[in-house]
C-alpha cells in the first residue's frame, strides 16, 4: 500500500490516529481504525508509537513514515 493509492478522504477514515481505541492486541493508544491496531502493532515498528504514521500539520499519512517503512 502506497499513499498515493489511496485518497485523502479514504486515508482519513482509515488510518487518522483513534485516540479512543484500544490496541486489539496490546491494549495501547492510539489505534489504526481500518485494523484496530495501535501503530506500533499495525506497521511493525517503534516509530509508530503516538500517531507516527500521521502528519498533523496536514491531516494525512506522513510520507517520510511510509517512505522509510513500506517497501
Amino acid at each position: 500500500m502506497k499513499a498515493e493509492h489511496l485518497t485523502v478522504e479514504k486515508a482519513r477514515r482509515d488510518y487518522r490516529p483513534d485516540w479512543n481505541g484500544r490496541c486489539e492486541n496490546c491494549g495501547s493508544s492510539p489505534t489504526i481504525p481500518i485494523s484496530g491496531l495501535c501503530g506500533p502493532c499495525h506497521w511493525g515498528t517503534a516509530e509508530a508509537v503516538g500517531g507516527g504514521w500521521w502528519n498533523e500539520s496536514n491531516d494525512d499519512l506522513d510520507e517520510d513514515f511510509l517512505d522509510e517503512h513500506l517497501p
